[in-house]
């Protein structure tokens, strides 16, 4: 392949210098920033979110990224990426779809030592090879590294979430037994009775019962 029939390099942009998030952002991309040390904090989409080392912060409308604020000890690695391109790797039914609402609400997502070694990783092979536009596949190649960087961000993100579940669905038992105690049930039927609260809770899509917390009553007195 001549000069003349190199593709367009992506853009993708890896960066180390947080000065490169206060210019002017590129757009349409993706903002993945990885805090390796330090702390600090951003003003996004009108709200305020603070980040420290081992966390990494996912923005994908960099337009509403108006403020940030590091520690003098603060370093990072950054790699902002065109997220139509990312989009148009994947499935059409993807985990994507549901997590930009979540990561919306909340684009902070704390991780161990081996999973920052891994998006870092991940990081650097797409910046070793993003220049690389005199391959005869250079977009399946470019996209396949893209691939193995969103499902590490995609399974980082699910774990988050997951546990943010298994928080409500505990925090919604609590407030179901409140409920009961309150209703005056209990009272009504303190002698061998037992009451039972089904919690449930969804996977991968599908509803799945737990086993029913028994409630005795005559405990409480």
């Amino acid at each position: 392949m001549n000069d003349k029939e190199k593709a367009e390099p992506l853009k993708f942009t890896y960066s180390t210098d947080v000065s490169t998030l206060r210019g002017n952002l590129p757009e349409g991309g993706c903002i993945h920033l990885l805090c390796t040390a330090g702390r600090g904090s951003i003003v996004y989409g009108e709200r305020e979110f603070s980040f420290r080392k081992n966390d990494v912060v996912i923005l994908s409308r960099p337009d509403q990224l108006t403020e940030i604020h590091v520690s003098d000890d603060f370093k990072m690695e950054c790699l902002t990426a065109p997220l139509k391109f990312l989009y148009n790797q994947l499935p059409a039914n993807h985990f994507g779809i549901g997590g930009c609402i979540s990561l919306w609400d909340n684009p902070v997502i704390s991780l161990s030592d081996t999973d920052v070694k891994k998006l870092s990783e991940d990081f650097r092979r797409l910046n070793e090879r993003i220049g690389d536009t005199g391959c005869l596949f250079y977009k399946e190649l470019i996209g396949s590294l893209a691939l193995t960087m969103v499902y590490d961000l995609f399974e980082f993100h699910a774990r988050r979430d997951e546990g943010r579940k298994i928080s409500e669905r505990k925090a919604d038992l609590v407030n179901e037994l409140v409920s009961l105690l309150a209703s005056g049930r209990t009272k009504q039927n303190r002698c061998l009775s037992t009451h039972s609260i089904k919690t449930s809770y969804k996977s991968n899509g599908y509803h799945r019962l737990s086993h029913p917390l028994v409630f005795r009553p005559h405990l409480l007195s």
